[in-house]
């Protein structure tokens, strides 16, 4: 899966009214910040004068001006995002996605259930609701995998307490306890307890691992110790150290329910149009692409495709 030849073949030769829209907009955007800047200065200096001379009448007026043409840059930057945010995703990202996956499903305005991030314990705290997009469903060898991006709301449902992108994908083990793998900084020592009140989980003790790298990096609830122990056999805890190692992320991971969850914080908006350079930029595209292929990766890397276990 080269980005290159995606991109010379779906993206290379595209030049069309679209490219148009974001250059004439960038254009606007770029005048109203230099009338900005430079009003912003006539101000102060302005100020400077009124202070020597006791006269506010022009300041009065020209405080205004910055905040006219910063608001007018702001407003060709949403007008640009609403009108050509659709064609985007049609056009650039959902072919990325189909070069990538199999079997694609995707919903630019939507995102995935809470019902999936509540079950996966792996957020600090209870998400009472959540905001986020660009919802996909796909399949990967024999792996079936799901994700969005989300901002993640406590009961203060304006007042996100995470952001990032939210895993879920089906697991080739069978288990019928829980094993959550939170990465030590997201970890409290209250943590395990308010599991167990909160009946989110039955008894649930720390799981102990005999690797010590591991244990640095991870700390694991587990309602059994033996259950914990099949699913992150040495091989399996080595692929996802050098996953989250792969990601530089503080990468948390649980098995519930025979599915795998991984959450990644991540304060970036992915898979947007940027008015600030062409469309088609290849840089641009290809930071998308390797985020997507972030996603493939982790099938291989953890080997979700080889089937290990079977329901009994």
């Amino acid at each position: 899966m080269n980005f290159d030849d995606f991109y010379n073949e779906f993206i290379e030769n595209k030049h069309d009214e679209l490219e148009k829209i974001r250059f004439d907009a960038n254009r606007k955007y770029k005048a109203n910040m230099l009338a900005f800047k430079y009003s912003t200065i006539s101000v102060i200096a302005l100020s400077v004068l009124t202070l020597i001379y006791s006269d506010f009448t022009a300041v009065l007026f020209l405080v205004v001006m910055p905040f006219y043409f910063i608001g007018t840059a702001i407003g060709v930057v949403s007008r640009l995002k609403k009108h050509i945010k659709f064609r985007y995703k049609k056009e650039i990202i959902l072919p990325m996605l189909n070069y990538l996956y199999e079997d694609v499903k995707y919903k630019s305005y939507q995102k995935i259930s809470v019902n999936l991030i509540r079950k996966s314990l792996l957020l600090k705290k209870y998400v009472h609701t959540h905001k986020g997009d660009d919802y996909i469903k796909c399949r990967i060898g024999n792996a079936i995998i799901q994700f969005s991006e989300i901002e993640a709301c406590g009961t203060r449902s304006d007042i996100g307490f995470f952001n990032g992108v939210f895993i879920a994908a089906s697991f080739n083990k069978y288990f019928k306890s829980k094993t959550i793998v939170y990465d030590k900084r997201d970890y409290t020592n209250f943590k395990k307890s308010l599991l167990n009140l909160s009946g989110d989980t039955n008894e649930a003790e720390i799981i102990k691992l005999e690797d010590s790298v591991f244990n640095k990096k991870f700390k694991v609830i587990g309602e059994n110790q033996i259950e914990s122990r099949y699913i992150l056999s040495t091989s399996f805890m080595q692929r996802l150290l050098d996953y989250n190692n792969k990601m530089k992320k503080n990468v948390s991971f649980s098995f519930v329910d025979n599915k795998f969850f991984i959450v990644m914080p991540n304060a970036k908006n992915m898979l947007e149009p940027t008015i600030l350079k062409s469309i088609y930029d290849k840089e641009y595209i290809e930071l998308y692409y390797n985020y997507l292929l972030s996603i493939t990766d982790l099938v291989h890397n953890l080997d979700l495709n080889t089937r290990i276990w079977t329901k009994e």
